[in-house]
This record gives C-alpha cells, structure tokens and sequence, in this order.
C-alpha cells in the first residue's frame, strides 16, 4: 500500500482536511484513488474524524 499525500488544508474552527491518493492491492484487487480525511480538533485532541472516496463502491469491494 501506498500513500501520497497531496494537499492539506485547515481553517479557523479547528478543521484539518488531508487529501491523498491511495495505491494497493490485495487478494488479486487494485484499489488506486484519490481519498479524503477531515479532523475536527479540538483542546489537543480529535473529537471528530470523517472519511472520503472518489469511488465509495469500489473501497467497499476492494476491503470485503
């Protein structure tokens, strides 16, 4: 598996977005796609954490 970050942006409210592209495989499988993550922080810590695919479909197939 490979990870490539790609961009990083916040704002003001304590909100982090990382963008990156993800390479694997597995069992015969390819997964290559851009992603998301978005992280609420607050007093030091992650309260909130949410993901994101270009294809949610094919991230399903690629883990089942």
């Amino acid at each position: 598996m490979t990870v490539t970050l790609e961009d990083v942006l916040s704002n003001t409210d304590g909100q982090v977005i990382a963008v990156y592209r993800l390479r694997a495989s597995r069992a015969g499988k390819v997964l290559d796609q851009r992603e998301a993550i978005l992280v609420t922080v607050a007093g030091g810590r992650i309260t909130r954490l949410s993901e994101f695919y270009a294809d949610p479909a094919a991230t399903e197939s690629f883990w089942a």
